[in-house]
C-alpha cells in the first residue's frame, strides 16, 4: 500500500513579517494564477492572436473580452494533475474563490473548474 500523504513540521516565532507576506503573496502570483496575457492595453490583433494559440469556448472569449472592458487583465496558466490531483486542484479552486469573494470587482475565475 502506498502513502498518499506527506506530512510536514514547522517552526516560527511570532506572526510573519510584511517580507514573508510580500514573498508569499509573490510566490502566489508567479506560481498559481498563471502568465498575464491580456490586458486593457492589448490590441484586437494581440486578443485573436491568445484566441488562436489557445483553445477557447465562444464563451470564454465572450468572458475575456468582457473583463478586458472591465479594466481586468487576463492571465492563463495550468495544472498538472500528474500529481497530487485531488489537493493541488483544490489548492487552486479554493485560492481563486477566496480572491474572487473578497473583492468580486477586481477578480474573476472566468475558466475555474478544474475537473478532468
Amino acid at each position: 500500500m502506498s502513502n498518499s500523504s506527506s506530512s510536514f513540521i514547522l517552526a516560527q516565532k511570532g506572526a510573519f513579517s510584511e517580507k514573508q507576506k510580500e514573498t508569499i503573496l509573490e510566490y502566489v502570483i508567479k506560481e498559481m494564477l498563471g502568465k498575464n496575457i491580456l490586458t486593457l492595453e492589448s490590441t484586437r490583433e494581440e486578443i485573436q492572436a491568445v484566441f488562436d494559440d489557445h483553445y477557447m469556448k465562444e464563451e470564454q472569449k465572450n468572458s475575456i473580452r468582457q473583463a478586458l472592458a472591465e479594466g481586468k487583465s487576463i492571465r492563463l496558466g495550468n495544472v498538472n494533475f500528474e500529481c497530487c490531483e485531488d489537493m493541488y486542484a483544490m489548492m487552486f479552486t479554493n485560492l481563486w474563490e477566496a480572491l474572487e469573494e473578497a473583492d468580486p470587482d477586481t477578480f474573476t475565475a472566468i475558466e475555474g473548474d478544474l475537473d478532468y
